[in-house]
């Protein structure tokens, strides 16, 4: 309720990621799955005039998420064409290296569901280019990440 109600508000929305990303590590995990917490986080993504800072807090939060199966499911739930072409164009945009590499595990993750295979393919060039980008990166962890996301893709459609 309050990302949704102050989703441009930097300090609301930045204090508010971490929170839930905090108690997303606790025994309080299934809550936070439970609750609007994570509709609110994807939503906050969309809006126009959210901060770096703010989208870094964000998108580490949903990828801390989304390491957790109940909690990928409910992404790829609320997961519709304007919230994929966010998170795909957020994973290409390298100049912000960590929200680039956090929206991208998010994908990875993501994928191993129809649902998100289905919503990913309308933007095929686009995650072909971020993964070329992050198999030449000079940080391992884009690289790891980009071989296990290619991978991922593979299994679940004809990923050219």
């Amino acid at each position: 309720v309050l990302l949704s109600a102050h989703k441009t508000d930097p300090v609301i929305v930045g204090h508010t990621a971490c929170i839930i990303k905090n108690l997303s590590l606790s025994k309080n995990r299934q809550r936070i799955i439970e609750s609007l917490c994570v509709e609110g986080l994807l939503q906050t993504m969309l809006s126009t005039d959210i901060q770096e800072d703010c989208l870094r807090c964000v998108t580490s939060c949903l990828a801390e998420l989304a390491k957790q199966e109940g909690a990928t499911l409910c992404m790829v739930q609320r997961m519709d064409e304007p919230l994929t072409k966010c998170l795909v164009r957020l994973a290409g945009q390298l100049e912000h290296a960590e929200a680039s590499f956090q929206a991208a595990s998010i994908i990875q993750h993501m994928t191993g569901h129809e649902k998100m295979m289905l919503l990913v393919k309308r933007h095929i060039g686009e995650i072909q280019a971020y993964l070329k980008n992050f198999l030449t990166h000079q940080e391992i962890r884009f690289q790891q990440l980009g071989i296990s996301t290619f991978c991922r893709l593979q299994e679940g459609t004809s990923f050219p």
